[in-house]
């Protein structure tokens, strides 16, 4: 779209002024601007060309542009890169402080980040988990038994993607601390790093043909961290701050706002409008490219991040007049706060050999040597 490089530091301007009051932008307001350094005679002109070029409107005689479609689309695909490469701010919405020292990845902290970003920005705010194939899904990445009492342990896993489960486990009275420490060791030792679909039926159909009580307890270890590790498939999808869309004004009408406020209670509405989210750099659509015509007037920010196996897709939604720098850079910085903070916790799975059998062989040995 030809257009001089003047008349782009004008259509940004007349963008962020119409951001900030909502009101069509005049050349009088443009030509205060310093680095134009041309007069308000002189800018309508090149409004005029903007206008031409289908990047501005003037919505009444006699009044200020406001931007199109068209001039939205240009600002977020040719100078919206630009300035966030241009922010060199490590975290300047206090993210990292704000998640603290405690998991990135359970429900709890999930809702909370939605409901901070929501606030932060001032728009309703999403986060959508994609369903995980099976060689997607979380392996064991550390297992803890705790003798409690005789008879009564506690089972602690954490798996790669940093999901933290426990169970009280009943165990037989013959075995002792020592005898569940060894168990521990050897289901560490063999199960770490190996996707759940792989072990859980031939272990546990193989656990049942031995005999002993150690046998029996490993059985019943694994039975749980089957449970524990084991996923649905199902998407999961958190949303926040809903009714923030009563804050902005393009959406008074009742007939709009009920259109906007039935889409983001669906689920599904949610996912796929996050489904296609994908890399470390802000997407923006806007209403026109959205996957709902409930949301015609609307514009969506959306970022992805990655936790082991788990991808996360955050979304901010508002309307066409929204502040797209300060959300993508909300959203990019709260992304890669949470990779650093995983990152930062991440622990070590080693590489298995895919031959079940060499396992299955070893935790017979081991178990003779126990026995004996």
């Amino acid at each position: 779209m030809g257009i001089t490089d003047r008349q782009e530091r004008i259509l940004e301007h007349l963008i962020n002024d119409y951001v900030a009051s909502g009101e069509p932008v005049g050349s009088r307001t443009l030509s205060k601007k310093e680095d134009l350094g041309v007069s308000a005679a002189t800018i309508r002109n090149d409004l005029s060309d903007l206008e031409e070029a289908g990047l501005v409107i003037a919505p009444h005689t006699s009044a200020g542009r406001v931007p199109t479609d068209e001039g939205f689309s240009y600002y977020i695909n040719r100078l919206l890169p630009v300035r966030l490469a241009e922010d060199r701010s490590a975290d300047p919405f206090g993210v990292k402080a704000w998640l603290g020292s405690g998991r990135v990845n359970d429900d709890v902290t999930r809702l909370a980040l939605v409901d901070w970003l929501a606030k932060t920005a001032g728009l309703p705010a999403m986060l959508y988990l994609p369903a995980l194939a099976a060689e997607e899904q979380p392996v064991l990445a550390r297992l803890n038994l705790i003798f409690l009492a005789p008879g009564r342990a506690l089972m602690v896993m954490v798996t790669d993607d940093e999901q933290v489960s426990s169970d009280l486990v009943d165990m037989p009275l013959s075995i002792g601390e020592k005898e569940m420490l060894i168990a521990e060791g050897l289901l560490n030792h063999y199960l770490r790093g190996l996707p759940l679909h792989y072990w859980r039926r031939p272990l546990a159909e193989f656990l049942q043909q031995q005999d002993g009580e150690l046998a029996h307890f490993i059985r019943q270890i694994v039975d749980l961290l089957g449970e524990a590790i084991s996923h649905d498939g199902r998407r999961v999808v958190y949303v926040a701050g809903a009714l923030k869309i009563l804050d902005q004004p393009e959406f008074q009408e009742p007939d709009k706002l009920r259109r906007i406020l039935s889409a983001l209670e669906e689920d599904r509405t949610v996912s796929d409008l996050l489904a296609d989210v994908s890399g470390k750099d802000p997407m923006v659509r806007l209403g026109r490219e959205l996957p709902s015509p409930l949301l015609a007037d609307c514009a969506l920010v959306s970022v992805a991040y990655h936790i082991g196996r788990q991808r996360g897709h955050l979304g901010l939604l508002g309307p066409k007049r929204m502040n797209y720098l300060a959300c993508a850079r909300l959203l990019q910085t709260t992304a890669q706060a949470i990779e650093e903070i995983y990152r930062d916790k991440a622990m070590l799975v080693p590489d298995h050999q895919t031959d079940l059998a060499p396992l299955l062989h070893s935790f017979a040995w081991q178990l003779r040597e126990i026995r004996q």
